[in-house]
């Protein structure tokens, strides 16, 4: 019941990559890690029954068809850019731009919002440049500030967690990583305190509770 509940509240928050990544976890996470090989075919079928009646819901509702499928539309569009919302692709193209600039070392932490704002004046993104908006993709975030290297180390420390959660077949762990892995593409999340504690924290718990033998030693 409770979970049913904190799902709902996801949904009506209308964050759309937490809310596919709730999917991708009801659908293939649960039946294949919950569930014994004989009962996983069946416990598939009810969550992406779930899932289809859900989904179906969120289409033919108004306020929610306006948040999840017409904000989408907007998010992703490569049309004339208005003042009122810039599409976040069009974002995404201004940070590779300025990436190609300094692709191995970046430019340190610190000046990414200030460099982007400069992007942004220039390629009229105005609603972006006077709402200092960062680049909203951690990947590129990050490969903003410290490079193709910087990139490559969150990139094995995501790899080096999914190694481990899958040899433990550690659920829990490996729907953090799903979330914080999908997430990192709409948002730039380890740029807020709360979101940093939130990632480093549970990432080193589930980190150090997968190999309880060298905890030991």
């Amino acid at each position: 019941m409770g979970s049913a509940i904190l799902w709902c509240g996801l949904v009506q928050l209308g964050c759309k990559s937490i809310w596919f990544t709730e999917l991708l976890i009801l659908n293939i996470l649960i039946p294949f890690y919950c569930y014994s090989s004989s009962n996983r075919i069946k416990a598939a079928l009810v969550t992406l029954m779930v899932s289809s009646i859900a989904v179906i819901a969120i289409l033919n509702l108004g306020s929610f068809r306006n948040r999840y499928v017409d904000g989408l539309k907007t998010e992703w569009s490569t049309e004339a850019i208005t003042t009122i919302a810039d599409p976040r692709i069009e974002r995404w193209k201004a940070a590779i731009e300025l990436i190609w600039s300094s692709p191995i070392v970046g430019y340190g932490s610190g000046d990414e919002v200030d460099l982007l704002k400069a992007k942004y004046f220039q390629k009229k993104l105005y609603d972006s440049y006077l709402h200092h908006l960062n680049a909203h993709n951690q990947y590129l975030s990050i490969w903003i500030k410290f490079g193709i290297i910087g990139l490559l180390v969150y990139l094995y420390t995501l790899l080096y967690g999914y190694k481990l959660a899958l040899q433990s077949r550690n659920i829990l762990f490996l729907s953090f990583l799903l979330l914080i892995t999908i997430v990192s593409f709409s948002e730039s999340i380890l740029d807020a305190n709360k979101s940093l504690f939130f990632y480093s924290f549970f990432f080193s718990f589930f980190v150090f509770s997968c190999r309880p033998e060298q905890r030991l030693q």
